[in-house]
């Protein structure tokens, strides 16, 4: 239950509600984090032009946001500071980058304070684990089927695993491989890798003769991957490879590698296979009245929007529209209480 001051009752100024945020402002080839700002504060701009409509008068959101850094130790150093430097919070947002946000929710759980993630995807972070965080996006084992029916569809039987060297990764990977097994689907090996081992697993991978390989990289490592490919193999090699990533976020890459050129990289990836979600295809369910075309738009992306500015994007109106079912059901009362 969302508890409401009861506003506005004597045709008084709506009364403001703060939500935190946080982004990363700094590094586009980490996350792109002001495309997720500047989509959350668009959709603050829609729900106060609707503000009548949809909190009958009574309420108006602000975002007030902090630059995390894509960093840990710097997202909790801006949620402290949102917490006792700004206006009493009632929501918070964030993080743009998917490794801050266990840090974030382990101390925004002390303060009972929801922290709507629109990047967390890894298992280790899922909803029941903390009470306070609720996750609008995408799990990476909400992909295994859809990776399964890819590879039978292809009359594959063998394929192998490399991943990042974290324990989330090593988690999703593991998922992958308990559904791949169940499918009677054999996975010749599953490796872990970090950048300064990358040429030894790679190495690995091809004494093992496998050639249809998931790899799962945090975006700011894949273009580094894919140099280390173009280094590690012959062209006629690579051509043997089949290398299945999830989610489009090629315009997120780092090209400008030190051990590669970009003609090097892109030539290294060439033809490899992304699983995503369709999600540019189907219309909002939370604020059908915007489409995908129109945050294109507004944000001048030139069709590089990805899933984590429009989750963005729906939490802000999830958060409004959460008030105003509170509000629908009158549990109002005083919103410091909640």
């Amino acid at each position: 239950m969302i508890i409401l001051i009861d506003a506005n009752q004597d045709n008084s100024a709506p009364i403001s509600l703060h939500i935190g945020g946080l982004f990363n402002y700094d590094n586009s080839f980490i996350n792109n984090g002001k495309y997720d700002l500047q989509a959350a504060r668009m959709a603050i701009d829609e729900i106060n032009d609707r503000y009548d409509e949809l909190f009958d008068g009574r309420y108006t959101l602000n975002l007030l946001s902090n630059n995390s850094k894509c960093d840990p130790i710097y997202a909790v150093d801006a949620f402290f500071h949102a917490i006792f430097r700004c206006p009493q919070l009632i929501f918070l947002i964030g993080t743009s980058c998917i490794n801050e946000t266990k840090s974030v929710i382990q101390v925004a759980d002390y303060y009972n304070l929801i922290l709507f993630s629109h990047s967390t995807s890894f298992i280790s972070q899922a909803d029941q684990t903390y009470s306070t965080l609720v996750r609008l996006s995408v799990s990476d084992e909400n992909y295994n089927d859809g990776r399964v029916a890819f590879i039978k569809y292809n009359n594959w039987s063998h394929v192998a695993i490399l991943h990042q060297d974290s324990t989330e990764y090593s988690l999703m990977m593991a998922k992958l491989a308990k559904r791949l097994n169940e499918s009677n689907i054999n996975i010749i090996l599953t490796q872990s890798a970090s950048m300064a081992n990358l040429t030894s697993a790679l190495q690995t991978l091809r004494e093992k003769k496998a050639r249809i390989v998931f790899v799962n990289f945090d975006t700011s490592s894949r273009a580094a991957f894919f140099c280390e490919v173009h280094r590690t193999f012959t062209k006629e090699l690579r051509k043997r490879y089949v290398w299945i990533l999830t989610g489009n976020d090629f315009h997120l890459w780092n090209l400008s590698t030190s051990n590669c050129s970009m003609h090097d990289i892109i030539n290294a990836a060439r033809g490899h296979i992304i699983i995503d979600s369709l999600y540019q295809i189907k219309p909002s369910l939370i604020n059908p009245n915007t489409t995908v075309q129109d945050l294109e738009e507004h944000l001048r992306l030139n069709g590089h929007l990805d899933r984590q500015i429009l989750h963005a994007f729906d939490a802000i109106w999830s958060i409004a529209l959460l008030i105003r079912a509170s509000i629908q059901r009158r549990s109002i009362e005083k919103i410091y209480d909640f």
